[in-house]
């Protein structure tokens, strides 16, 4: 190997090849060579160690360790250069008949609430309202059609639109910067909106403001205005656009929504509920129990199907208190003798999909699901537990026993399909949940 070579020449040289060294009062037949022992050890070591490299099984045997370790060493560094993922400055606290999207590369995605906002994520609202959360406290309410960023923990960016922004005082210098300028708060109320050519509006419902239109190439200077009160001001780009300008206007407060209107009023609890039914319009019936019995007593009896072959057979009704409801099949009409009597002979079956809701006593039965062919009965009452997990109870003998009942696994806040099949052979139903 020829760099091996020039290492042991180097570390190991021939005395033949050394220069003539003259000292003063020195003839070149008193000048001696000597090999250091320190260049020789060197020397060794480069050529064990080449020879060692040399080796094919060696040279393999490291590049298969080697580069999987750097590849290893390499992704480590990365993740600890990446640092921790951005936090959300801000969040959509609420909705009200909002309606609106963000682009997530190229993708359009809905607008919801509890929606985390980061930095260079830009929402567009197409209608209703919004009201957005920042870090710091500083609130800003949004009417539609409005798109906007929020671009800090105590900034955002209003691109149009038209906004309502309540600063409590720890959230003070809050500001919201326009295309052609920016408002900062001194701890106050205030609202901004901005037309589709940027031309911007600034008005004050509480505290101050002040005011600076964004710098440019020909303008870098700043203009400054101070706006209290009642006061508000137009800043708008001027015929040459060289800079921006501001004048003063009339405030108009009544034109900015401040603040998001109140919940409606808690509907009364919804004890039970039934979907079923083929008509979308029509479909299934509630009962509200915290009503007076006299509202459910004056609304008229409702068909519904008793199985997916569309039998109208199913009746709602209250029964004997407000805190129960039945269900049954009347003698009449669906259920004439001839229907009655085929049943009789070739079985019947029974489907309800019903929900409880966690509102009753645990274990309170509040619905009935029954068939009558004297002098036998057959019940089931689906019933909801403390936790809010449903149950069914069995009314008479079963065979879990008497009057048994039975929960019914991952059924909080869901639907419960029930089905009763009557065997004529045995005059015994099924319970199938």
């Amino acid at each position: 190997m020829p760099i091996i070579s020039e290492l042991d020449a180097l570390f190991d040289p021939d005395p033949m090849t050394l220069p003539n060294v003259q000292d003063e009062g020195r003839s070149p037949a008193d000048t001696k060579t000597t090999k250091s022992p320190v260049l020789g050890f060197l020397g060794d070591c480069v050529r064990h160690g080449g020879a060692f490299l040399g080796n094919s099984n060696v040279f393999t045997l490291l590049v298969a360790v080697g580069v999987p370790g750097l590849m290893l060493t390499a992704l480590v560094l990365s993740l600890v250069w990446q640092g921790p993922p951005d936090a959300p400055f801000a969040h959509i606290a609420h909705l009200h008949a909002g309606k609106g999207h963000w682009s997530d590369h190229g993708r359009a995605l809905p607008l919801y609430s509890g929606m985390k906002l980061f930095e260079g994520q830009e929402i567009a609202l197409d209608e209703g309202l919004a009201e957005i959360a920042f870090a710091d406290g500083a609130r800003v309410v949004l009417q539609a059609p409005t798109t906007f960023e929020a671009r800090g923990p105590n900034m955002g960016y209003l691109r149009v639109g038209r906004l309502a922004a309540g600063v409590p005082p720890e959230a003070r210098d809050f500001t919201i910067v326009t295309p052609l300028a920016s408002v900062v708060d001194l701890g106050t109320e205030f609202g901004v909106v901005v037309a589709d050519d940027g031309t911007a509006e600034a008005h004050v419902f509480k505290g101050e403001v002040v005011l600076t239109t964004n710098p440019t190439r020909r303008s870098p200077a700043s203009a400054l205005e101070r706006l209290g009160v009642g006061q508000a001001a137009r800043i708008s780009a001027d015929a040459s656009q060289h800079h921006p300008r501001v004048e003063r206007i009339l405030s108009t407060e009544e034109a900015f929504v401040r603040s998001m209107p109140k919940p409606a009023a808690p509907q009364p609890a919804i004890r039970l509920a039934h979907n079923g039914g083929r008509d979308p319009e029509a479909e299934g019936w509630t009962l509200n129990v915290a009503a007076p019995k006299a509202n459910v007593e004056n609304e008229p009896p409702t068909l519904r199907p008793a199985d997916e072959d569309g039998t109208a057979a199913w009746i709602m009704a209250n029964g004997t208190s407000d805190r129960l409801v039945q269900y049954w099949i009347p003698s009449a009409g669906a259920m004439n003798p001839e229907v009655v009597a085929r049943s009789r002979s070739k079985g019947w079956i029974l489907r309800a999909r019903i929900k409880v809701e966690p509102v009753a006593k645990p274990g309170d039965s509040i619905c009935h699901v029954r068939y009558h062919d004297e002098p036998n009965k057959w019940i089931l009452c689906p019933g909801v537990r403390a936790d809010g997990s449903q149950c069914v109870f069995l009314s008479g003998r079963s065979s879990l026993g008497l009057d048994a009942t039975f929960d019914i696994p991952n059924s909080r806040d869901r639907y419960v399909d029930y089905e009763m099949r009557y065997n004529p052979a045995t005059g015994d139903a099924d319970v199938f949940v």
